[in-house]
């Protein structure tokens, strides 16, 4: 489950993401209404404490991502539009 803590100091993320549009992203992420509905690398919920986050975000231009995400309205449509890249761990 992805369980996220955005961070605004790029050297404590674990994963630096770019906000890109549909057609251009890696992973389209659906954001839950609760942390039971959030699974799987797609499904992300936000949440406050950093300690019990599964990933640290920060967010990025493209050219310093690790990944390219693009936010949607339905749970399923999210996914990955590549193959997982191994070194991403949510």
């Amino acid at each position: 489950m992805a369980r996220i803590y955005h961070t605004s100091n790029m050297g404590e993320a674990t994963v630096r993401v770019a906000l890109v549009a549909r057609d251009n992203a890696e992973l389209l992420v659906h954001r839950p209404a609760s942390l039971g509905m959030a699974h799987g690398d797609a499904m992300w919920f936000f949440i406050d404490d950093r300690k019990s986050a599964s990933a640290c975000v920060y967010f990025c231009s493209p050219g310093m991502a690790h990944l390219s995400i693009c936010f949607v309205d339905r749970a399923a449509d999210a996914g990955w539009q590549v193959a997982r890249p191994k070194h991403i761990h949510l």
